[in-house]
This record gives C-alpha cells, sequence and structure tokens, in this order.
C-alpha cells in the first residue's frame, strides 16, 4: 500500500472512529441497554440485507452487499464495545 492509500484508509478510520463515538454519545443519553442496541442492530442488518447496488453485475453486487455487511458488522461491535456491552459470541458459536 502506498503512502497516499495509508492516509485515506486512515482518514476512513478516523471518520468512522468518531461516528461511532457520536452514534456511542446519543445511545448514552438516551439510556440504551443491551437488549435495545441488539434488537435495533438485529433490525438494521435485517435491512442490509436487501441491499443491492446499481450498476454492478449480480456478481460484484454480491461482493459489494457482503463487504458492506461485513463492515457494518464490524462498525456496530465498535459501538458496542465503546458502550461497554458484553461482545456477541461470532456467528455459529455459542
Amino acid at each position: 500500500m502506498n503512502e497516499d492509500a495509508v492516509k485515506l484508509e486512515t482518514r476512513l478510520s478516523a471518520l468512522e472512529y468518531l461516528l461511532c463515538q457520536l452514534y456511542v454519545n446519543i445511545l448514552k443519553v438516551s439510556g440504551v441497554t443491551p437488549e435495545k442496541l441488539d434488537a435495533s442492530h438485529a433490525d438494521m442488518l435485517a435491512r442490509l440485507g436487501r441491499q443491492t447496488f446499481a450498476g454492478l453485475d449480480a456478481a460484484q453486487s454480491d461482493l459489494a452487499a457482503s463487504e458492506f455487511e461485513d463492515a457494518i458488522r464490524a462498525l456496530l461491535a465498535m459501538q458496542r464495545e465503546m458502550l461497554g456491552f458484553p461482545k456477541l459470541p461470532k456467528a455459529g458459536q455459542d
């Protein structure tokens, strides 16, 4: 990865972190519980399952949807961690 790519990735990571922190601050003020957060995240993830990407062929759209969902899941996990809530088990683990 060249220097410009590293700078862009770092800026994107900083924006993600700041947006998560802002959202977490709002959640704290609202008195969110782990159960309410889980329900909200489940609803969001259900809607993501119907996400499509115009202008891409079917394979590219599937890849983009998968990458998008993975990125959202990582941000939701970051929010959960920032709130001090227990981590959720990964899919297939109990």
